[in-house]
């Protein structure tokens, strides 16, 4: 994730009274973007979940339409690369994948493909990173775990969208 799209996030959650954090926003607006849904079912859910007012739905959707660019130019990151520790940097992956199932299984008809089905339940793992899965002792291998977790985002977040607009 590039430095303006920290900021902008930054920005809508402190600009808004946003209770959430940059991941959480962050995967919540990629899980909609996905979803390929309407203009009124986005802002709905948006004020609905985020619980801020509707001045703030047009610096949601500058920020949706940038990931969304992002996603078609296969420059799209998580808002991982401040975090300083394996620590921060798992909770940060964790409560994205979390935000991002809420998005995305909004509707029954948001999962046919069985292999979008499998990443979904990856994900579901992933969101439980913290709770469920205990650290290495070799610092290393906790690093080294979370690029392949982040990497195999990335590549699933690509793989739905694709799939999505074919």
């Amino acid at each position: 994730m590039n430095v303006s799209m920290n900021k902008q996030l930054t920005d809508l959650i402190e600009d808004y009274d946003s209770p959430f954090t940059s991941s959480e926003v962050h995967g919540f607006f990629t899980g909609l973007i996905l979803l390929k849904k309407d203009n009124a079912y986005v802002d709905e859910k948006i004020l609905s979940f985020l619980d801020i007012s509707t001045n703030s739905l047009p610096a949601c959707h500058i920020l949706m339409d940038q990931l969304k660019e992002d996603i078609k130019l296969n420059r799209y990151k998580l808002p991982i690369e401040d975090m300083k520790n394996f620590s921060e940097r798992s909770s940060c992956i964790a409560e994205w994948s979390y935000y991002f199932m809420i998005a995305f299984q909004g509707t029954k008809d948001a999962v046919t493909d069985p292999r979008i089905m499998e990443i979904l339940e990856v994900f579901d793992e992933i969101s439980q990173l913290n709770q469920k899965y205990v650290n290495d002792v070799d610092e290393e291998v906790n690093i080294n775990s979370l690029y392949e977790i982040h990497n195999f985002i990335d590549k699933s977040v690509q793989y739905i969208f694709n799939k999505k607009n074919d």
